[in-house]
């Protein structure tokens, strides 16, 4: 494959202000073969008017979701929008960790033409920008998944050609992305690890709300449930390995 072309989702409801770093850090790329997708759920806080300044120079492919049944949904609508050869998600209170992201990404795919490649990711404080946690994603291994390993979804491209058929469960309101991951994870594929860090994640989207917890655990378990014989387990060493991230351990 001599040129891949990657595309980028973000997903954004009432995303105002950080979405206008999301996409900075997307514009100072600089890998140039990339597009940026993002779908935009009914918003009240002046994301919506942002976003069509934006549409009407026509930079970016941005679509008005009034159906989607969650943020899951919308993803599968930037799926479906998606040109490139492998999909990447950039949540729109998130940013690429440097600006040469996409060109390790790149380069790595081209290396190893792999199915799926992740990465490391950081976790930072919303107000100073401080990381609080720090996700070592390490190399995959099927039998890890048992035990609750997870790669960040966030580090995640995807082949889009897997995409046609593998899309995300609306069933599941906040942990759509772990069973989706366990779904890709636990086919014959080819899986590789890019040793950097990819993005930093802002603490308190739905997955890292401390109102959440509970909901999400729930999800989890019934995810885990469909997979292993041990769910419980499974679900004990992912909060564990989760525990061992942040940075006062």
């Amino acid at each position: 494959m001599k040129k891949i072309k990657l595309s980028i989702i973000m997903v954004v409801k009432n995303g105002i202000p950080f979405i206008k770093d999301a996409i900075d850090s997307y514009e100072k790329q600089k890998y140039r073969d990339k597009e940026l997708i993002i779908v935009c759920s009914p918003s009240s806080d002046g994301t919506e008017k942002l976003l069509l300044n934006l549409k009407k120079k026509g930079k970016y492919k941005i679509f008005f979701d009034n159906k989607s049944k969650n943020k899951f949904g919308s993803l599968n609508k930037g799926i479906s929008l998606a040109k490139g050869h492998y999909v990447g998600i950039l949540h729109s209170d998130d940013i690429f960790y440097s600006s040469n992201v996409l060109k390790d990404v790149s380069k790595k795919i081209k290396q190893t033409n792999c199915d799926f490649i992740y990465g490391d990711c950081v976790f930072v404080n919303k107000k100073n920008s401080k990381i609080v946690r720090d996700w070592k994603s390490g190399r995959f291994y099927k039998n890890k998944l048992k035990y609750g390993w997870m790669p960040p979804h966030t580090t995640t491209f995807v082949d889009r050609k897997l995409l046609k058929k593998d899309k995300y469960n609306l069933n599941y309101r906040i942990s759509g992305d772990y069973e989706f991951l366990l779904r890709i994870l636990n086919k014959d594929l080819k899986i590789t690890y890019i040793k950097k860090r990819i993005c930093k994640m802002r603490i308190g989207g739905d997955s890292t709300n401390f109102k959440n917890i509970f909901f999400k655990l729930n999800e989890d378990f019934r995810i885990a449930n469909k997979y292993f014989n041990f769910p419980l387990i499974t679900i004990f060493f992912k909060i564990i390995q989760k525990v061992n991230q942040f940075k006062i351990f």
